[in-house]
């Protein structure tokens, strides 16, 4: 015999994220605190709401992985089966079991390749196209690279020369190589790399000498240094 499963009561907060209608919701909390909870919820009372009810399969719901995607799915598809379980005679809630299957609960990688495959015509690009494995993708950044560097010392650039005499020497710039590769990673992780490419590039810009200490990055590097030296010290 089953055991009866423990009800998880939602805090006053998040009744509110639930019921709340007509409005913008950020819900942040701590990993295991019940956000998962909170958005099947919310979903349920949008597709059992008696005066203007919705099909499940009209939510875009994205997650970080695979795994979560297909977890927030069974919970859906749990709540439906209960719901119906209650309401028999409901069409609306057999439909919604059927279109669950088919609803946008994925990954943002996800939801993207299936916008491209629907809409490749509108694109211009190949109904064949695939999507690259990350061994391969690396490959091409590294050639990419390659015919940059190439080009550059081809064009006799004063500043780039002036950039690999820094991390190293012509044919050596196996470091300077590195630096741009971790610039790259650390840009894409923000909303608008370019944006922070622009503020990184505005921190290094000194209007006046007297004012360099007062640079963000200089402040840390400071700091790390005291920490070093006293370390030495002791």
């Amino acid at each position: 015999m089953k055991s009866p499963k423990k009800k998880f009561k939602l805090t006053p907060g998040q009744q509110k994220a639930v019921d709340i209608r007509d409005a913008n919701v950020l819900v942040a909390a701590a990993a295991g605190s019940g956000k998962t909870k909170v958005l099947v919820d919310r979903i349920m009372g949008k597709v059992t709401d008696v005066t203007n009810p919705v099909n499940v399969d009209e939510f875009l719901v994205v997650t970080f992985t695979n795994a979560a995607a297909a977890q927030m799915r069974d919970k859906i598809r749990e709540k439906l089966a209960e719901a119906l379980e209650e309401d028999p005679s409901s069409e609306h809630l057999s439909l919604q079991q059927l279109l669950v299957n088919r609803a946008d609960i994925c990954t943002i990688d996800s939801f993207c390749l299936k916008l491209v495959r629907e809409n490749f015509n509108m694109l211009d690009i190949d109904s064949s196209f695939t999507i690259g494995d990350p061994g391969m993708m690396e490959m091409v950044k590294a050639e990419i690279m390659d015919r940059l560097f190439e080009r550059l010392y081809d064009e006799g650039n004063e500043d780039f020369k002036l950039l690999v005499d820094i991390f190293g020497s012509k044919n050596q710039e196996e470091e300077l190589k590195k630096a741009v590769i971790n610039i790259y990673y650390k840009a894409s992780s923000y909303p608008i790399p370019t944006v922070w490419l622009d503020n990184a590039r505005e921190s290094l810009n000194v209007v006046d000498e007297k004012d360099i200490d007062k640079l963000p990055w200089v402040k840390y590097y400071i700091k790390v240094a005291k920490a070093e030296l006293k370390g030495v010290k002791n």
